[in-house]
């Protein structure tokens, strides 16, 4: 940079190492300038990734170590809880996903098990509390004590907009470590309410059922990875030896909402997945952030069609029965399913964070073939592609369910599911509130309104 300022501007890797030898043949001496910094990296790195100096830098989630890189604010964390005396005490502003990221395990297990976490108090920055934090990032006030006992709960909120929050006292959730270690054993991660009430609510759904990662009822990958490997079998739309290619923005609940602009090998993603290729699965748009209208977005992935990596998609698709994905895709795009998941995510969906959802099993669900039923309607309400799916109608006929349009058919869904995790009038009100956004927030008014109408006449006929 001192003697190129606009350096980093240059885009690609070849042309900063065309640059960078122009520089040197320039200015001989650079090079050896050069290989001092270089060598002081190499070193600088080891040290950081030594486990002998830095143990809970990673840590095995699932007997295995998830795909993570040296994170300096991890790093730093991880030192200043080292450098403790008994008794001594550490209040540090960090990351807010420190508190949910799975390759930041590690620190979890620090903070819970070894040491004594006394508050997280986490804050949005979009009114630039912090000028040097990016307005788009949430931060937290991280206070840790090394005590030889450790305190059943820690004070917690989220979502704070104004520092002047730390001094209120009844901002402050109690959060049961207990929970957090019966929820989330292995990542210790935790789940970030608004408020006391969604905490409560939190709680009373995780009761109900089993998380997905402990009954492994469905999984997802990547189908398409733009590794360098695989980009010589990416042709253009309509190519004879593809198949189409689905990018993450082309979908939304139920819908296919875009033509696809590639294909991929046919050959080569029928080796990569096997028969899933011929089957309906469930597919879910990656990019996804908890401020949106709906943060989970599901739908059907028809035969012969593949997808982005901006996607991920059901893996064995053929271990469970039509009726049963329907049902799953149902469940995935309810309300609840969406609250939870817009608690612990920053940006993008993972199987990690899906293994957090309680996502019931189409044998425990009283009206599993309804909800089956419900969202091979809603399928066939896609008018641009409903022909993608005409072999659903091979097992659930032709006729719209009920008579219902797509509205209805969206709150007896969700109306459905809050009953079966037995909510009360009061908790469906509230979790619905929670995706009133500036810019959403007369259109969750009247879904919630249909939701709640058909939940009460439900629950009247029971």
């Amino acid at each position: 940079k001192k003697y190129n300022t606009d350096y980093e501007s240059y885009g690609l890797s070849r042309e900063k190492e065309i640059r960078k030898n122009e520089l040197q043949n320039k200015f001989p001496h650079i090079v050896e300038k050069l290989k001092q910094e270089e060598e002081k990296y190499f070193y600088g790195m080891k040290l950081l990734e030594s486990e002998n100096y830095y143990p809970y830098r990673r840590h095995k989630v699932n007997d295995r170590y998830p795909a993570t890189e040296t994170n300096l604010y991890k790093i730093s964390t991880e030192r200043f809880l080292q450098l403790l005396v008994n008794g001594g005490k550490l209040s540090i502003i960090v990351p807010d996903n420190m508190m949910t990221d799975i390759g930041s395990t590690g620190i979890r297990v620090l903070l819970f098990k070894k040491y004594d976490l006394k508050e997280c108090l986490s804050f949005d920055n979009k009114n630039g509390i912090f000028k040097s934090v990016d307005t788009r990032q949430r931060f937290a006030v991280m206070s840790v004590d090394k005590n030889p006992s450790i305190s059943s709960t820690f004070d917690a909120f989220f979502y704070k907009y104004s520092l002047d929050n730390l001094n209120h006292d009844n901002l402050k959730i109690k959060y049961s470590k207990a929970i957090v270690k019966e929820f989330e054993p292995e990542k210790l991660s935790l789940f970030e309410p608004r408020d006391i009430k969604e905490f409560d609510l939190y709680v009373h759904l995780r009761k109900k059922c089993n998380s997905l990662g402990n009954t492994r009822l469905l999984d997802f990958r990547i189908e398409y990875n733009a590794e360098k490997k695989y980009k010589p079998f990416v042709y253009d739309f309509g190519h004879p030896n593809g198949i189409p290619m689905l990018k993450g923005e082309f979908i939304n609940q139920f819908k296919l909402v875009g033509v696809p602009i590639e294909s991929f090998d046919r050959k080569t993603i029928s080796q990569k997945i096997g028969n899933d290729i011929k089957n309906y699965r469930i597919s879910i748009r990656r990019n996804a952030r908890p401020t949106d209208k709906r943060t989970l977005i599901c739908t059907f992935l028809p035969p012969n069609f593949t997808a982005s990596g901006s996607m991920l998609v059901q893996k064995d698709s053929d271990q469970m029965s039509l009726g049963e994905r329907l049902f799953y895709l149902g469940i995935m795009n309810s309300y609840i399913m969406d609250f939870f998941l817009r608690k612990i995510i920053v940006k993008n969906v993972s199987q990690t964070f899906l293994d957090q959802l309680p996502i019931p099993s189409y044998h425990e669900f009283r009206d599993s073939f309804l909800i089956s039923r419900i969202v091979f309607t809603l399928l066939k309400y896609d008018k641009y592609h409903s022909e993608k799916y005409d072999d659903l109608t091979r097992g659930f006929g032709n006729e719209n369910l009920l008579s219902l349009d797509y509205d209805g058919l969206i709150a007896l869904l969700n109306a459905k599911v809050a009953i079966h995790f037995d909510l009360d009038r009061n908790q469906l009100i509230s979790l619905m509130k929670d995706f009133e956004s500036p810019n959403h927030k007369q259109f969750v008014l009247l879904e919630a309104q249909r939701i709640i109408e058909v939940f009460d006449r439900l629950k009247e006929g029971e």
